[in-house]
């Protein structure tokens, strides 16, 4: 795959998301913060011309390109989106009030 066509998967991935929740997940990515921020020194550095991801060597576009495949495809990120765009139920007949949320929890193993 080619340089252009690896940052055109990258942004379709992540900044063409319609789901803000895998924006957020894949920015506040440890890993991935950290090679944004090489990017962006050394974007800074050559007096902003382009874009940070023009600055990245292949290993670390390949890098960004697994890490926005794994965070776009994320069932927890994806259960998160369904459940706040109101696409889930969130309350079922016969449930206690606050139940939804505690499933919400245990789905995403968080309890």
């Amino acid at each position: 795959m080619n340089v252009e066509r690896i940052k055109r998967e990258i942004y379709r991935l992540i900044d063409e998301s319609r789901n803000n929740l895998v924006k957020a997940s894949f920015y506040g990515d440890p890993e991935v913060a950290a090679v944004l921020d090489r990017l962006y020194a050394r974007w800074n550095k050559s007096g902003r011309v382009g874009e940070p991801l023009d600055y990245a060597n292949k290993d670390e576009l390949y890098f960004l390109l697994s890490k926005a495949r794994e965070h776009s495809t994320n069932p927890r990120v994806q259960y998160m989106h369904e459940v706040m765009s109101g696409r889930r139920s969130r309350e079922k007949k016969g449930r206690k009030r606050g139940s939804a949320i505690l499933e919400f929890l245990r789905k995403l193993r968080l309890i």
